[in-house]
């Protein structure tokens, strides 16, 4: 995504910038679908996302909530983590 819209998507845009053209935020400069559809995790539900990261990385956060479900639990996965 980044290399054909210049950016990475926002956190309000996420995971579906990928799968839809964002109408919402920066728009892109060129888009181009890169999954058919939103991924989900090994409990079927959607990443998390955030876009600055809030781990002072240089890319974004992605994560699953992991098998709680639950969003900022001691299970949670993410990108973050070694």
């Amino acid at each position: 995504y980044r290399m054909n819209a210049g950016t990475f998507p926002s956190s309000e845009q996420g995971l579906m910038a990928l799968v839809e053209k964002p109408s919402s935020g920066r728009q892109p400069k060129s888009w181009q679908q890169t999954m058919k559809t939103e991924q989900v995790d090994p409990w079927q539900n959607p990443y998390g996302y955030s876009f600055p990261s809030r781990h002072g990385q240089n890319e974004p956060d992605v994560w699953s909530f992991g098998p709680d479900m639950v969003d900022g639990t001691e299970d949670d996965i993410g990108n973050w983590e070694e």
